[in-house]
Parts: C-alpha cells; structure tokens; sequence
C-alpha cells in the first residue's frame, strides 16, 4: 500500500525496527512506479553522543523557523504553499 503512494522513481525507507514483521513485498510491487526500498543505520548510543559532540564541537545548528503556537494556522499554510525553507518549530506561547 505504501509503494503505491510513492511517485515515480519514490523512495520508501524504512527507519528503526518495527515490532511486527514487514508485509511481504512482491517484485511487481515494484513496477507501477519504478519506486526504491532502503532502511537506513539508526546507530548506537556511542555513535550518537559522537555525533553530538561533533555537532556542539563545530558549532552546528538544525536549521529551523520558530513560530509560536498561536501562528499553528499559519505555519500549515505554509506548508502546503511550499513556503517553508528548512523546517517550522512551534514553540510553546501560554503565559
């Protein structure tokens, strides 16, 4: 069902270990869209507190858009216009 929703030449990769096994996945499957199947390494414990202290080491920050929680509507727009560079954040705004 997943493959199906992909565009052409789309890419379903899966990420992290399910707790049920995957539904088989027939070769034809394949051929509607020309679509792609990957999992990609979630990493240990050490490679990711690596991976941190590179990142606080370099100076590397997540590239993102802080709006507060009463702009929701307006970051959804945004969305759906394409307007959004990197990634919309929204932070917490009760007083």
């Amino acid at each position: 069902m997943y493959l199906k929703m992909l565009w052409v030449h789309g890419k379903f990769i899966s990420v992290g270990l399910p707790d049920k096994p995957l539904p088989q996945v027939m070769a034809f499957d394949f051929e509607a869209n020309g679509c792609f199947m990957g999992g990609s390494h979630i990493g240990n414990k050490k490679e990711a507190i690596e991976m941190l202290n590179l990142a606080a080491a370099k100076g590397i920050k997540p590239w993102i858009e802080e709006l507060p929680m009463k702009d929701a509507q307006q970051a959804v727009e945004r969305v759906k216009r394409n307007d959004v560079r990197y990634r919309i954040i929204l932070t917490q705004d009760l007083a």
